[in-house]
């Protein structure tokens, strides 16, 4: 080795350490065997991978020896050039420790060790080495397939890996198999630092009839992040739960426009005529889908107090919110034009009328012309009294 390059190897610099490394020869590496094998070990994991690369070029049968040795590195990179490298030799005798290796803690390392075994044409000898090497390789899903060996390397991923990407991955294919034994640990998920995890467990956990299923969801709700809540939302709806209204109710003033109007839908779909009273302040939401909602949901729930906020609903700006509206009104009472709502309406369309800019005017004053004249005071005591 030139002296300039053993100057090199003890620098402080990481950088000249590694330029050392991947300028020695074949030969300089078999001579320094010994310092190129203690580089494996340096604190710059950038530095242990060039000392790898340059101990490639010994002899075939010692390099096999390193790389297996490396698989076992403190770094994380080294011991994935190590298993990729290995899957390069296509020596079969690293089959054994590359196995090992598809239950590295890291993702990385794992995928290099079943691409090197896929290489090396390996086959699994268990339905769980089969799942393993198939979670190394992203394929859950595949995974999923695999029966109880599946579920268990599905669940061991759920709880133990360090990528949120795998996770919920897990997370995902868990929701497709919908085994009990997989419950306890999606639960669990439904409380991850990430709130991806989250979402996909809360998805997973609504496959399962369980009353610790609900109570995960019924916690979904209270989430600090609105996707989180919403994801929630989402899969207790799809349960159609009526035990889960008073919940329901409570998100119509959740800030988010989109878990406002999961909860309108909801109301909607239990039909229940005391129930309007909850929709109806959501006809003047800020949000137009929120809005629409409402309209469609009061005709559901079939409550003719919803007539008079549905007729002033029709001077709404949004084109989709008009005709939920009208389509609502026929649903309650087809004869709505001439209803004691549609009188109360009138009046106060008519107040309404001279406040508004006049785009806002014209669309009010097309909707009083349909309406039943407000009665007269003397025509009201007539009613009254008869």
């Amino acid at each position: 080795m030139a002296w300039w390059q053993s100057f090199q190897l003890k620098s402080k610099d990481p950088g000249a350490r590694r330029s050392a490394l991947e300028s020695l020869s074949g030969e300089q590496v078999t001579q320094n065997r010994k310092v190129v094998t203690a580089a494996l070990e340096d604190h710059d994991s950038q530095v242990a991978v060039a000392a790898l690369g340059a101990l490639q070029k010994l002899d075939p049968e010692v390099a096999f020896i390193v790389m297996i040795q490396s698989l076992s590195s403190r770094h994380e990179e080294v011991r994935g050039a190590a298993a990729r490298e290995l899957g390069e030799l296509g020596n079969r005798r690293a089959t054994e420790s590359l196995v090992r290796s598809l239950q590295d803690r890291s993702d990385a390392v794992r995928c290099a060790a079943a691409r090197a075994l896929q290489k090396l044409a390996w086959n699994a000898a268990t339905e769980e080495q089969q799942a393993v090497f198939e979670l190394a390789l992203g394929n859950t899903q595949v995974a999923a397939l695999a029966g109880t060996a599946g579920i268990s390397a599905l669940v061991s991923e759920l709880r133990n890996d360090t990528t949120s990407f795998r996770r919920r991955a897990a997370a995902d294919a868990l929701a497709a198999v919908a085994d009990q034994c997989a419950l306890e640990p999606l639960i669990r998920a439904a409380q991850d630092p990430d709130s991806s995890v989250r979402i996909a467990a809360l998805h997973a956990v609504a496959s399962h009839n369980h009353e610790d299923a609900g109570a995960a969801l019924l916690r979904g709700l209270r989430d600090p992040e609105q996707c989180v809540r919403l994801a929630a939302a989402q899969a207790l709806a799809r349960q159609s739960n009526p035990a889960a209204t008073g919940d329901f109710i409570h998100l119509l003033g959740d800030p988010h426009f989109e878990i406002r109007q999961v909860a309108v839908q909801f109301i909607g779909r239990m039909g229940e005529p005391r129930l309007a009273g909850f929709i109806i302040p959501l006809l003047a939401d800020r949000d137009a889908d929120v809005r629409q909602s409402a309209a469609e949901a009061l005709g559901a729930i079939g409550n003719a107090i919803a007539i008079e906020p549905l007729i002033l609903a029709l001077t709404d700006e949004d084109r989709s919110v008009r005709l939920a509206a009208e389509n609502s009104l026929n649903q309650l009472d087809p004869r709505w034009v001439d209803s004691d709502a549609a009188r109360s309406a009138r009046v106060h369309l008519e107040a309404l009328a001279n406040e508004r800019p006049p785009w806002v005017r014209s669309a009010i004053l097309q909707v009083i012309a349909r309406l039943a004249p407000a009665e007269s005071e003397a025509t009201s005591a007539l009613r009254v009294v008869s």
